[in-house]
């Protein structure tokens, strides 16, 4: 009888032992699954149990398990933790290199991190005079658009004629020349008028008009095609 019982301990020792050995072995595989075979660790957020470095409960990220599926984008910052845009700034504010814009991919560094910076020259897009760094200040574009043809100043490739690279644009030229040209005109005419009529007594000027007169002249001026009044001898 008792050489029965002792058979009997024996084997349900050894069953004790067998089953948890296999909880063990179970247990270790779940946990292999959980971390898709990353290290285990005490991350408690994204995945419970796996490797996180510092420590803030959301594990590391890896090949296995990337920051789109929740792992930590800043993995040895406690501070930091995700980057919705991945451009490299945390969404997390207070650190050194929180996002201003953390809905926008950017590298601006100047006044504000994160944001939109087209030309790459760390100044954000809406505090840069030439954004999409073509050369052409922003303005100056906007200014030389028409109604048939619009420059966009955040487009590196919607640019202004500028031919000689001096960013001085063919509009300002083409504008500055027509000027120029009409001013010639102007004194073309002015001194035809002073040809036919050399004893010139008064000129008077206003923000109007330009008005010239001569001794003797008529009561009634003449108006050239500008608009200016020439009084003529009578």
């Amino acid at each position: 009888m008792k050489g029965r019982l002792r058979v009997l301990s024996t084997i349900t020792i050894i069953t004790s032992l067998c089953i948890i050995g296999a909880a063990g072995v179970v247990s270790g595989e779940n946990q292999n699954q959980i971390c898709n075979g990353d290290p285990e660790g005490n991350s408690t957020i994204d995945r419970n149990g796996c490797l996180d470095s510092d420590g803030d409960g959301y594990s590391d990220y890896s090949e296995n398990w990337t920051k789109l599926d929740g792992a930590d984008a800043f993995p040895f910052d406690e501070y930091a933790w995700s980057d919705m845009d991945n451009d490299g700034f945390t969404d997390q504010r207070g650190t050194d290199y929180s996002d201003d814009c953390p809905f926008t991919w950017g590298k601006s560094r100047v006044i504000l991190r994160g944001c939109s910076d087209i030309d790459r020259d760390f100044v954000p897009d809406s505090y840069d005079d030439d954004a999409d760094g073509d050369g052409i200040r922003n303005e100056m574009e906007r200014a030389a658009s028409t109604g048939t043809q619009l420059f966009d100043p955040y487009d590196p490739d919607s640019t202004p004629s500028d031919i000689d690279l001096d960013t001085i644009l063919m509009f300002w030229m083409t504008t500055m020349t027509m000027t120029i040209g009409q001013m010639m005109l102007n004194l073309t005419e002015v001194l035809t008028h002073l040809t036919k009529n050399p004893t010139l007594s008064t000129c008077t000027s206003d923000l109007e008009q330009v008005c010239f007169t001569w001794e003797g002249c008529s009561s009634q001026p003449t108006m050239n095609r500008q608009g200016s009044k020439f009084h003529y001898r009578s």
